[in-house]
């Protein structure tokens, strides 16, 4: 769950006049998309709380997400279609707000079957982000968040919510979605609670107390996998993760 920051990108980023985020019509989903439907519906739940139409758009990002990456299996003979509709599935869902964001400054996903000892680290993970545009799996992992779906902890979701940040800050065609002053709103909220993590009085895993960008996405995982609990402890910090996610009308959803 490591952010991995190359000093050659994002280093003196400006940020220019915001565009208006692009809109995407809802389509009818491509018959080559459709058998997706089965797989996302067994491994994940979001998909499931959505309307039918959205659904359909949901399979056909999913289908998108996986085509527009390349796939690298490490220590294992395959990545199969299994897989990728899982990760992609739940990677979607984090940008599923977002009508037209691809993360296309993430073109590689390195998947190993366990914990890995990382090349920059030396130290075993088991998963990261690196900001050159690779993110890097372990499937057993993966698998827990789908077994647990309730727990706070899902590590695709982690690594998308650090991958998310980053496409936020990298000057290409998807760069600044989000507004600077829904983040700095967002860090500031983030300096309250850190204390009580640290005090154990905190819904959120002690690991988000790290730093300000473990922080982001261990509250993005609470958020899909525990958000009345999230909205109960941290009613500020869940409604504007809903907003930065532009996913207010799915929290507003969420009851106990």
């Amino acid at each position: 769950m490591k952010v991995l920051i190359a000093t050659a990108v994002i280093i003196g980023v400006v940020v220019f006049a915001r565009r208006k985020p692009k809109t995407r019509k809802l389509r009818k989903l491509p018959s080559k998309f459709r058998f997706l439907s089965g797989i996302i519906q067994a491994n994940n739940d979001y998909y499931n709380s959505l309307s039918k139409e959205e659904q359909a758009e949901f399979a056909r990002r999913v289908g998108e997400f996986i085509e527009y990456r390349e796939w690298i299996p490490r220590s294992m003979k395959e990545i199969t279609t299994e897989m990728k509709v899982i990760i992609a599935s739940h990677a979607v869902q984090i940008t599923f707000g977002y009508p037209a964001l691809v993360l296309a400054h993430f073109k590689r996903i390195i998947l190993y079957p366990i914990e890995y000892p990382s090349r920059v680290t030396g130290k075993k993970h088991k998963g990261e982000v690196n900001a050159l545009g690779v993110i890097v799996l372990s499937w057993n992992h993966v698998m827990d968040g789908v077994r647990i779906p309730d727990d706070g902890i899902n590590l695709v979701i982690h690594e998308i919510a650090h991958a998310l940040e980053i496409e936020n800050i990298v000057q290409n065609g998807e760069w600044s979605f989000i507004p600077e002053d829904e983040m700095k709103a967002f860090k500031k909220e983030a300096r309250t609670v850190m204390p009580e993590i640290d005090a154990g009085n905190s819904l959120l895993r002690p690991y988000a107390a790290t730093n300000q960008r473990e922080f982001f996405a261990v509250v993005v995982e609470n958020f899909f996998e525990r958000p009345a609990q999230l909205r109960e402890v941290h009613p500020t910090l869940f409604d504007l993760t809903a907003k930065i996610l532009r996913q207010e009308e799915w929290a507003a959803k969420q009851e106990l």
